[in-house]
């Protein structure tokens, strides 16, 4: 379990991380994936303070990308599942937790990375499973995954996640609203939204609205 010095730590971010790792590995965005990265290092404390991890959480990450997120969690939660499809972000994600290994081991060694496609992992064999989810959601599997999510991982208690506005709005419509997606109804969840200028994300699309969301 973390320390109460890492849990600390756990928000303070190094200013501008994902902009420096970015320039170093010359990654940019990926179209067909979807994909975005966190620029704005306050968002992941406010992800954070939504999730409310707590020692003993175990951690769910989709699209882990370049580790921003991934430290965080490490430092507030007892184990982190993160998941990440795109090879060509292993080496800047491993450089993250190589960094966070030498302020932190033990945090370091709570993170499993999964190279490969949520959408094709037995999420149920997850172990430890699952108590929180926080993730910075590429735009393709966003709504695929929260279905799957919530049939398969009952345990998980609380979600934060940053996904494209449209998606955020069909996954909050009332039952009878004609939104197509996955719905909250039934699985014990409220969502609650909170709009996330897009200056806030590098993506492959600009000109999108990303929105946090929280669900409980």
């Amino acid at each position: 379990m973390p320390s109460s010095e890492e849990r600390e730590g756990a928000a303070r971010v190094p200013r501008q991380t994902s902009l420096a790792r970015l320039a170093e590995f010359d990654v940019t965005p990926r179209r067909g994936l979807g994909q975005n990265f966190l620029i704005d290092d306050n968002i992941v404390g406010v992800i954070l303070d939504r999730v409310q991890a707590r020692p003993d959480d175990v951690a769910l990450e989709v699209g882990a990308g370049l580790g921003v997120l991934t430290r965080a969690l490490a430092l507030a939660a007892a184990c982190v599942h993160a998941f990440e499809i795109d090879r060509r972000l292993e080496a800047p994600l491993r450089a993250t937790l190589t960094e966070l290994a030498t302020q932190a081991p033990a945090a370091a060694a709570r993170v499993r990375l999964y190279f490969e496609d949520v959408l094709d992992h037995p999420l149920e064999t997850l172990a430890p499973p699952p108590t929180i989810c926080a993730s910075n959601l590429p735009y393709a599997p966003a709504a695929p995954f929260l279905a799957e999510a919530l049939e398969r991982l009952p345990g998980i208690r609380r979600y934060c996640v940053m996904m494209q506005k449209e998606i955020a709005e069909r996954l909050a419509s009332p039952p009878g609203a004609g939104a197509t997606g996955p719905s909250p109804s039934g699985c014990g969840c409220t969502p609650r939204l909170w709009r996330c200028a897009h200056s806030r994300a590098a993506s492959s699309s600009p000109g999108l609205t990303w929105t946090r969301a929280w669900l409980r």
